[in-house]
């Protein structure tokens, strides 16, 4: 932990204008630099980042033309693993180890579901996750049009006789993470990893709270 804080701490930024040729060095004041993304709405860079020593209190900043990090409205507040959402103007993320955030960019006014492993679709406009208040053999899906992420409730997804799977994994402190289910790009069909058994299986479902079909029988999965 000591190390990633220090390198982290250390990190600058490099951009590339890979048209011209061009590049240009940005330190983030203040920011240990964990990752970055791109918004999708403006194509402005956005830093991930922990003020301080706590590795763990990561946020996004967006950076200015000058390349100094400016941080969300609203109340600061901890979002690892953030990702765009609804065209960039949401931000969705880990809450907790049961919960999950939806962060709107424009204002930071933030909703916390109960779930967990959140994935997205290919355009960002649908939201799925594991467990919740509809119990944890369950995955259940929310529309994230701007307007409907703070009034819509989630809907069942998929049911599953047997634990799904709720292990995140990340390859390395910048990487994307990736969760134990996935939606396909129009949201009509979502995977997802159980166990039958002994072993980990992976099942497809449609999005309509049917169980889904077992496609794995091996126990490397």
């Amino acid at each position: 932990a000591e190390r990633s804080r220090v390198e982290a701490q250390h990190t600058s930024v490099v951009i590339r204008n890979l048209a011209r040729g061009r590049e240009r060095t940005v330190a983030p004041a203040g920011l240990g630099v964990t990752g970055l993304l791109y918004g999708p709405a403006d194509g402005a860079l956005w830093v991930l980042g922990f003020a301080g020593d706590d590795v763990a209190a990561v946020n996004a900043h967006r950076l200015d033309a000058q390349g100094r990090p400016q941080p969300l409205p609203g109340p600061s507040r901890t979002r690892p693993n953030p990702r765009f959402a609804a065209g960039g103007a949401l931000l969705v993320f880990s809450a907790a180890a049961d919960s999950i955030g939806i962060t709107e960019v424009a204002t930071g006014r933030t909703r916390v579901l109960a779930g967990a492993s959140p994935t997205l679709t290919a355009d960002g406009g649908t939201l799925a996750f594991v467990g919740g208040t509809a119990g944890s053999g369950v995955v259940s899906t929310l529309a994230l049009a701007p307007g409907d992420a703070w009034q819509a409730q989630p809907t069942v997804a998929a049911r599953s006789a047997f634990p799904v799977s709720t292990n995140v994994q990340q390859a390395c402190l910048s990487c994307a993470p990736l969760a134990p289910i996935a939606l396909s790009p129009d949201g009509s069909r979502v995977v997802y990893q159980a166990m039958p058994r002994e072993d980990w299986e992976i099942f497809l479902a449609g999005t309509d709270g049917g169980e889904g079909e077992n496609l794995t029988r091996d126990v490397q999965h």
